[in-house]
């Protein structure tokens, strides 16, 4: 069976472009190991999403790889996935492949994040009240390469590493661009749902130092106008304005250290505790005796 070796850039944006320049130099390998250059056609992720269903098939035919760039794939997984389903029946070549590039926001655009899942989903689900499995080997694979940026795609820069996420663990998009070294994720189980979970922790990481700058500046608003109240000569004590800054405020600080240091793990540590008094019965005696001299 001869293979095709056209890919379809979706995304006219920044990253679209850099990707589509990439590609250009890039080669397709079939499955005898033969390699052809890529024939790259890129197209706006918008006009193509406005497409119906046959007109996007019809784009999609007797393609080989698609590289989507834009945003909000889970919005279009579905008429996607009915294209792509469309397109594969009327090729004559092997099933396409998916690559997702796209990296949404956690939070901004927290929708989004399983984009993939939710595309190899629809393409893997007949009907929307049957079970979808993560086992199904659909010829149709999807993949999600992240830790790559605009310059590591566009092929300008040193060799880098592409982690990639999907359908099939431990295998990898047979695509090759220039200085883009596709590798499989470094996990058990390196699938879309694992893709999806780290960029959530990753996120949670980040937010943790957020929240522990919030609260940090919390607490010292508060124990310095507690300070202030309590000490200064013109509300409840003997301390001139003078001392405000090098007395008063130091003790602030002092409180706020002494609070994100010591209270808020001591906190943790009950928020820790109650989650095993919760499953006491569930726990062996060891951790049980742990617990109890904690």
């Amino acid at each position: 069976m001869s293979f095709s070796n056209k890919v379809i850039v979706i995304g006219k944006g920044r990253f679209g472009n850099a990707t589509a320049q990439g590609l250009r130099e890039g080669f397709v390998e079939g499955v005898d190991g033969k390699r052809m250059k890529c024939d790259v056609v890129q197209v706006s992720a918008t006009r193509f999403t406005s497409l119906s269903v046959s007109d996007m098939a019809d784009e999609l035919q007797d393609t080989a790889f698609v590289a989507y760039c834009g945003t909000k794939l889970s919005e279009y997984a579905v008429r996607i996935a009915l294209a792509i389903q469309k397109a594969t029946k009327q090729s004559s070549g092997p099933a396409l492949e998916f690559i997702d590039f796209s990296n949404p926001d956690p939070i901004h655009e927290k929708a989004d994040v399983s984009g993939a899942i939710d595309l190899w989903a629809a393409l893997n689900t007949q009907g929307k009240d049957e079970e979808v499995t993560k086992n199904d080997g659909s010829a149709i694979k999807v993949w999600k390469i992240t830790e790559v940026g605009s310059a590591d795609v566009s092929g300008i820069t040193s060799n880098t590493d592409g982690l990639v996420y999907g359908s099939h663990p431990g295998q990898v998009p047979k695509i090759t661009i220039p200085n883009l070294s596709l590798t499989p994720a470094p996990s058990p189980n390196a699938d879309l749902f694992e893709e999806a979970r780290h960029m959530v922790m990753e996120r949670a990481g980040i937010d943790c130092w957020h929240d522990g700058n919030v609260m940090g500046l919390a607490v010292f608003a508060l124990t310095a106008m507690y300070a202030i109240l309590r000490y200064n000569v013109n509300v409840n004590g003997s301390e001139p304005h003078s001392n405000i800054v090098m007395y008063l405020l130091d003790k602030a600080f002092a409180w706020t250290g002494l609070w994100m240091m010591v209270v808020s793990p001591f906190a943790g540590n009950l928020l820790a505790l109650g989650s095993i008094y919760q499953k006491w019965s569930k726990i062996d005696s060891l951790q049980k005796i742990v617990t109890l001299f904690r």
